[in-house]
């Protein structure tokens, strides 16, 4: 097994620890991994299914020994149930004439009772189409109903109990790995997941569908799983100060890339930071007839709130701030340990913002941005993989489709 996270800085993008897992051997899978930074959950988590896992990390502190670890199982199989399509022996035909040519099923549907196993893979050559309305699918289904569902056609191909996705790549080979808590597919054009416990059954039925197009040979197969545990420790040596996104890092912005407003690029202004308040947490009640009041303090003071103060050359420096803020999402602010500055890293709420352009001449686009930062708790870790792009052209095949299951633009960047 293999283990490394690797400290990355692209130009103009936010700066990531790059973390890659592996079995080391195509046919052990992971069923089971979670990354963490000393000894707390990253935020995003790595899709498993396959013999590799990546992931990055964003909110690595800069310039400090930090320690990332992985924690999981993987997986090695054992034969459960092989068809090589070389004759019909053991199955019963469901629909149309089904026959078997070329190691593979075509001309209609057939099927026979399987005991379930509680986890599973299925690895197939692929389903193949002929025709626009033609499809080729292998079901596992019990009496309770759908347990999964892998189908090469017009509409959704892939079905857990009552979830499904449309993927693609199903005329090559692909497989799926499956146990109590969901299943994922994975083929040549990429991987899906789905949560959720299938219908609880003792047998399931194997249902193969030919019709005019045909299914090539495959294997169920199921799992021994084996613990994996590794570690990597690192100095992120990242340049430059950030306010980082938690969910959209896309967002995230460097602020400091130049000293002097001479420069196209945003800056930290001197008076950031000069001024800090330290609410006090208390109650103050003045009796009557007492010249002193009565104070009850509740637990200690809160931590500092404090103006950063940004400048924006451009209307482009100025307009990637706003994106920033503009969902409200608290932000995560890091500097290089050798920054110099008594501006403390960590998660802050965005208060109320002015956008004040410092010249009096319109073509001058310099803008002063305060922003009035509130110390708060770091953002629940989400217990899942990134949603991608490429997640939503997969689920979505229409625009008007997105736009029914989403009514804001938050609403798609959020999953």
């Amino acid at each position: 097994m293999s283990f490394s996270a690797i400290a990355q800085q692209p130009v103009d993008e936010p700066p990531r620890v790059h973390i890659e897992a592996g079995t080391d051997d195509p046919a052990k899978s992971f069923t089971s991994l979670e990354i963490f930074r000393d000894g707390k959950l990253i935020r995003e988590q790595p899709f498993i299914g396959g013999s590799s896992a990546v992931v990055d990390d964003y909110e690595s502190p800069f310039g400090v020994s930090v320690t990332y670890s992985a924690v999981g199982t993987m997986a090695t199989f054992s034969s459960f149930f092989t068809e090589a399509w070389s004759s019909l022996s053991g199955w019963t035909t469901d629909s149309g004439t089904p026959s078997v040519s070329g190691s593979h099923l075509g001309g209609g549907g057939v099927r026979r009772p399987l005991v379930a196993p509680a986890e599973g893979r299925l690895d197939c050559q692929g389903l193949k189409r002929t025709g626009s309305f033609d499809e080729a699918g292998i079901t596992l289904s019990s009496p309770a109903g759908l347990f999964l569902v892998v189908k090469n056609q017009l509409g959704p191909g892939f079905h857990w109990g009552e979830s499904q996705k449309s993927v693609s790549g199903l005329d090559s080979p692909f497989n799926v790995v499956w146990d109590t808590n969901g299943a994922t597919l994975t083929t040549v054009d990429g991987t899906w997941s789905i949560a959720g416990t299938p219908p609880a059954s003792t047998t399931l039925l194997l249902q193969v569908v030919g019709s005019a197009s045909f299914v090539e040979d495959f294997a169920i197969t199921t799992p021994t799983n084996l613990p994996f545990n590794d570690s990597w420790t690192i100095t992120p040596a990242f340049q430059g100060t950030w306010l980082i996104h938690p969910s959209s890092p896309s967002l995230s912005c460097r602020i400091d890339s130049g000293q002097t407003t001479n420069q196209a690029l945003r800056f930290v202004e001197a008076r950031s930071g000069e001024s800090k308040t330290s609410r006090a947490v208390r109650t103050v009640h003045r009796p009557p007839g007492r010249r002193r009041a009565v104070v009850h303090t509740h637990g200690p003071r809160e931590a500092d709130d404090w103006t950063l103060v940004v400048g924006a050359p451009t209307i482009s420096a100025k307009n990637d701030i706003r994106a920033l803020i503009d969902d409200q999402t608290p932000l995560l602010l890091r500097s290089p340990a050798d920054a110099g500055w008594d501006l403390p890293d960590g998660w802050y709420s965005v208060g109320d913002v002015d956008f004040n352009r410092l010249e009096k001449p319109v073509a001058n686009q310099l803008v002063l941005i305060p922003l009035p930062l509130t110390p708060v708790d770091e953002p629940i870790v989400r217990q899942g993989a990134l949603w991608t792009w490429g997640d939503v052209l997969l689920r979505y095949a229409t625009w008007r489709e997105l736009l029914a299951d989403n009514p804001t633009w938050l609403d798609v960047l959020a999953g």
